[in-house]
């Protein structure tokens, strides 16, 4: 059995909000212009979860934010790491899924469900996003907010997210 926690990790909204986005930079690398997408105050409350349900060791992290669909793991990784970043990740969903409705994509839990689906061994897991999840995953889940003032990854989602993998 694994006995690895992983974490569904969004980013708009979880390791930035809306304020933080005016500077976006766009003058660097791909690594250095991805890294301007993460705030440094939010990446270490992400840090403190992976802290506390055991390192990063046993907690993995799988990109759920559109912006998989645009960057490699590895430019990810190394843009999370300029910023401070302590875990690993190892996986990213799949391409956003579309409604049968003409340009409606599927909320964010499907694509979430879809990996569960095709990928068995990951059973303890937790989901960090700012989207609304359907009733199955909310359990799952720390919803963090983009637009609010004080939005992204706080101390009180920190406190939430390890209890919930207590």
């Amino acid at each position: 059995m694994d006995d690895k926690i992983y974490i569904f990790l969004d980013i708009d909204g979880v390791l930035n909000s809306q304020a933080n986005l005016k500077d976006f930079d766009r003058g660097g690398t791909e690594v250095e212009n991805v890294s301007s997408f993460f705030i440094p105050f939010h990446v270490e409350h992400l840090n403190e979860i992976i802290r506390g349900l055991g390192g990063p060791n046993k907690v993995l992290v799988i990109l759920s934010a559109t912006m998989r669909n645009y960057h490699s793991l590895e430019v990810l990784q190394s843009a999370l790491e300029m910023k401070g970043f302590i875990g690993k990740l190892v996986g990213k969903t799949g391409p956003n899924v579309r409604s049968g409705k003409e340009g409606e994509p599927f909320p964010r839990a499907v694509e979430i469900q879809t990996f569960l689906d095709e990928n068995p061994h990951v059973k303890n897991f937790l989901i960090l996003d700012d989207a609304e999840m359907n009733e199955e995953l909310a359990k799952f889940a720390v919803r963090t907010s983009f637009q609010k003032v004080g939005g992204g990854l706080r101390e009180h989602h920190v406190r939430l997210a390890i209890h919930k993998c207590s």
